[in-house]
């Protein structure tokens, strides 16, 4: 009779074991539960990191959109990792010197972390020969998005995105855009028109501000700009809104009421997203500390706040979804480089 005790108290403890692991959080690297809800982050089991200051490398310059991302996360480092995260900033090459540099240099313990660019890994392996990939190193989360939206001169005489396409699809009549050459926007706008079938000419600017400042004097027709950059045409007349390249509304103050291009049949999901990397090797432990310890940051109202009123949305995705988002954003845009005869793809 005492054997049958045991053995039924024996199994009545496993099948309660299974039930608590069932109902725990999992962490994206390991088996290892995910962080407490508090904002400390608890150490998996035989790993004492980190025990000295994490460097945060920005690949752009003090100042920038992404420094400033770069900086909250500086801000708030030590509240969540116990130890101070400093901002070292290696601007050059639109994101890709500080890229190689940190490939060729960076050790796999976890200490140095990579800001970094969807776009780093997508347009600019499109536009340059680079020697990597985002399969060389090791994400560890996504974190915000900057969306784009389609912006065009009131003369245009459109003030909604289907009257826009009804006056340009299929009419040959041709649109001025401006935007720098194959970056992001111009790869939505790209995307956009040959679908849609509207004629245009690119007029080659360098930056948001210049961008702006021809649609507002009236030297090109049509820009695309991220949600971060339109405080200048957000609540001027001269200038209209007319979609946002996603798969659903802005979640920005001041663009609830801008349509997704989705909406209206046109794939094109292309933004300006941010990430952290490490290099490949760094522990599993490590790297969920990281991932732990970031995206419980992220979910701060402190970050929150930050992101709603820099025109930012949150977009925390694990390693996995990371390195699957590039993949699928590169192999959208290399259509648009071979038609538009760009990079790697231009006439020799």
């Amino acid at each position: 009779m005492k054997r049958w005790i045991a053995f039924l108290l024996c199994v009545a403890m496993t099948l309660s074991l299974a039930a608590c692991a069932k109902d725990t959080p999992v962490s994206p690297a390991t088996s290892q539960p995910a962080a407490p809800s508090g904002n400390s982050v608890e150490e998996p089991a035989g790993t004492d990191f980190p025990t000295a200051p994490i460097t945060l490398v920005c690949p752009w310059k003090a100042g920038a959109g992404a420094d400033t991302i770069c900086r909250m996360f500086e801000s708030m480092g030590q509240e969540y990792f116990g130890v101070p995260i400093v901002v070292e900033n290696q601007d050059g090459a639109a994101g890709v010197t500080a890229t190689v540099n940190y490939l060729n240099g960076a050790k796999n313990d976890g200490y140095t972390v990579l800001f970094n660019n969807g776009g780093v890994f997508t347009s600019k392996s499109l536009m340059d020969v680079v020697e990597y990939s985002i399969d060389d190193f090791q994400p560890i989360c996504g974190i915000v998005k900057d969306v784009n939206v389609l912006i065009v001169s009131s003369k245009l005489g459109v003030s909604t995105f289907e009257e826009f396409i009804k006056k340009y699809s299929g009419t040959g009549e041709s649109l001025l855009i401006g935007c720098a050459t194959a970056g992001i926007p111009h790869v939505c706008m790209a995307q956009l028109f040959q679908q849609a079938n509207v004629t245009y000419t690119q007029v080659a600017y360098n930056g948001a501000s210049e961008i702006t400042t021809a649609l507002l004097g009236g030297h090109v027709d049509a820009i695309c700009i991220g949600t971060s950059e339109i405080g200048a045409v957000k609540d001027t007349k001269d200038a209209v809104i007319l979609t946002a390249f996603a798969d659903k509304t802005p979640q920005v103050a001041g663009l609830e009421d801008v349509p997704p291009v989705t909406k209206f049949g046109y794939n094109v999901d292309t933004c300006v997203w941010r990430m952290l990397l490490v290099q490949k090797g760094t522990p599993d432990e490590v790297l969920d500390i990281l991932y732990n310890g970031f995206t419980k940051m992220i979910q701060d109202p402190r970050f929150e706040s930050f992101a709603t009123e820099n025109g930012l949305m949150i977009d925390i995705k694990t390693p996995e979804q990371v390195t699957a988002a590039v993949h699928e954003e590169l192999d959208a845009m290399i259509p648009v480089f071979e038609e538009l005869k760009l990079g790697r793809y231009a006439d020799k």
